[in-house]
């Protein structure tokens, strides 16, 4: 449950990005680093526990090559935002209008993001990989 956080609230700071340097609004630069910062925090404990998962996949070279690249995308993915959260606390809580480099990293990262998250869907629907622990889940509640 955790990795729907941060999929979701990286790309809603770009838009919030994108938006308050459209309508010159600062608030929305400030609610942006509130959801990196969020997306970040919860980012970090979703790798945690992805990497405790990638020591249970089996050593079938596909599926555990797979995971690696996965893993390590969004590990990238995650370097990015926390560098760039660390940047902007440093002017907390006057948030300035991001920076167009500011925003076409974010864009790089969200669009590198939609591609590993389709691995790691990938390792779910077509390879299974973690579906046994959901079957346990399900059978407890009939």
């Amino acid at each position: 449950m955790l990795v729907h956080f941060p999929a979701a609230l990286f790309p809603m700071a770009l838009m919030l990005d994108i938006c308050s340097s459209y309508f010159n609004d600062k608030n929305l630069s400030l609610f942006s680093f509130y959801t990196i910062s969020a997306g970040t925090i919860l980012g970090w404990a979703a790798i945690i526990f992805g990497a405790i998962d990638l020591l249970k996949i089996p050593s079938d070279k596909k599926v555990f090559k797979t995971a690696l690249l996965h893993g390590g995308l969004n590990l990238l993915w995650l370097f990015t935002f926390t560098i760039l959260a660390g940047i902007e606390i440093q002017s907390y809580p006057d948030i300035n209008f991001p920076s167009a480099a500011k925003i076409a990293a974010e864009a790089f990262a969200v669009a590198g993001m939609l591609y590993s998250n389709f691995l790691g869907g990938e390792l779910v629907l077509k390879y299974d990989i973690g579906k046994e622990s959901l079957r346990k889940e399900d059978s407890k509640w009939g």
